[in-house]
């Protein structure tokens, strides 16, 4: 089994879709003049270079795209501005449809 077939029996079409969503929604409920507008393919992409980025021992994320220690599979997927975008609004739950715990 490839490491993407057994990520997709834990990551769903239907879960990334939800995950995308509420992210976006996220972003705007935050300021709605910076709307997020994630897709499905750069949240897989995202999924990937947190995993990716797990391997390393790098003290701060930015590393990954610095030039001193670049690591290209990482600052080539996206740029750090997009990824700290993503992963500043990355929300799994509409927070207005939050309940109580426990109920």
């Amino acid at each position: 089994m490839s490491p993407l077939q057994y990520f997709k029996q834990f990551f769903s079409e239907d879960i990334l879709e939800v995950i995308v969503e509420q992210s976006n929604l996220y972003a705007i409920q935050c300021d709605a003049n910076k709307p997020l507008n994630l897709t499905t393919k750069e949240l897989e992409q995202f999924l990937g270079t947190v995993a990716y980025m797990s391997l390393f021992g790098l003290p701060s994320t930015c590393m990954f795209w610095n030039n001193a220690c670049r690591v290209f599979q990482v600052a080539d997927t996206m740029t750090l501005n997009r990824w700290e975008a993503i992963r500043t609004s990355l929300h799994f739950s509409n927070n207005e449809e939050k309940q109580e715990r426990g109920k």
